[in-house]
């Protein structure tokens, strides 16, 4: 298992992701960085206002990698440069209602993140 995920968590994963009658709205976005007070905060308002439960994030500009339960509830995951220089990075968000059904996830590089997720039908 890559991450922070245990086989105990992914066997008590919400299994609703992707679901075949209900469309699931995913998003990417370039945000030009996640590096200054209030980006995320405005992020995530941007996310819930376009009802998107998935959120692709291009040049989050983070160090480092790691996976945070935020406040609001929204999940996020990132992937950065390893060193203190502030460039690059990706990141994905997910929505309250969707932040359980990660089972994997692995940073690759400053650019790539592999993140699995149950849904009801597919390991995907």
């Amino acid at each position: 298992m890559g991450g922070d995920e245990s086989r105990e968590e992914v066997s008590t994963l919400t299994a609703g992701l992707l679901k075949p009658k209900h469309p699931t709205r995913i998003g990417f976005w370039n945000v030009r960085t996640l590096y200054q007070t209030g980006k995320l905060a405005q992020t995530i308002k941007e996310m819930n206002n376009y009802a998107k439960e998935l959120l692709g994030i291009a040049e989050a500009r983070w160090t480092k990698t790691g996976k945070q339960r935020l406040g609001t509830g929204e999940t996020i995951i990132w992937s950065g440069r390893q060193d203190d220089n502030h460039q690059e990075g990706v990141a994905l968000i997910l929505s309250k209602k969707h932040a359980n059904s990660i089972i994997q996830w692995e940073p690759i590089n400053e650019r790539l993140l592999y993140v699995r997720l149950n849904s009801k039908f597919a390991k995907t």
